[in-house]
């Protein structure tokens, strides 16, 4: 009896975190210091869904972090110009290897990790463009907007990727249903406060932005699947109970 309820428990305990995000720069340099805010904000509204690092620069080491991860994000700022403020694309293994330990790119991290580990995770390239690389704490307002451009995109990514049924087989789900119901919340807090809207006004308000429908619509669903998981769990243990009082 002990061990069957044991068994029923544990299955329902949540799996290991299969997402790495290495956010890249430095933040006495202000807008290189945009891949260090992007892990904060990962930090603040998705707590322990990801695994998170801050890197000054990528190593050799790096690559052995990456092989224990199914999805990696590399997050940088950038001097480039886009158009949208960031570039959010797939980031493929290159064989350009750095005799220097100190200086690698996200490709030849991704290289090593296939040649050394024969690991091939899903790897992603976030790059925000910044405007000023002179020392201080102070980032360019065009560089913050473009962060929050970035951060919208990313998240329609990441929230789209969550509601296809073989992301979930694999995640965990109080990891993603309580950072969509913090997102939802505080999103909700920052763009509407002293807007003087009524509370019905301020949500329709805030539902008209597709990634705020995204984010509601994927914790309803993770939130009816924990609900059938817990069902289908707890009529398996049921039965024992029954037995033990008869």
């Amino acid at each position: 009896m002990t061990q069957t309820v044991y068994s029923s428990m544990n299955a329902l305990k949540t799996e290991e975190k299969q997402v790495l995000l290495l956010c890249i720069g430095n933040a006495g340099r202000a807008d290189d210091g945009l891949g260090w805010l992007f892990a904060d904000r990962v930090n603040q509204q998705f707590g322990e869904a990801f695994t998170v690092e801050y890197r000054y620069q990528l190593q050799v080491e790096d690559a052995e972090l990456v092989s224990r991860f199914q999805e990696v994000y590399f997050v940088d700022a950038t001097e480039t110009f886009y158009d949208a403020g960031f570039s959010l694309e797939r980031c493929i293994p290159a064989e350009t290897y750095f005799y220097s330990s100190h200086l690698q790119s996200p490709e030849a991290i991704l290289y090593l990790c296939a040649n050394l580990f024969d690991k091939r995770p899903t790897a992603w390239l976030l790059s925000i463009s910044g405007v000023d690389w002179m020392l201080g704490n102070a980032m360019s307002a065009e560089a913050f907007s473009n962060f929050e451009s970035a951060w919208k995109s990313w998240c329609r990514l990441f929230f789209r990727k969550a509601l296809a049924k073989s992301y979930f087989h694999n995640m965990n789900y109080r990891a993603i249903v309580t950072p969509a119901l913090l997102l939802l919340l505080n999103s909700r807090a920052t763009a509407h406060s002293g807007h003087g809207h009524t509370d019905g006004e301020s949500l329709l308000h805030y539902l008209a932005e597709p990634i705020h429908l995204v984010v509601l619509l994927t914790a309803v669903i993770i939130l009816a699947l924990l609900g059938h998981r817990f069902i289908v769990h707890k009529e398996a243990v049921e039965p024992e109970y029954n037995k033990k009082d008869a």
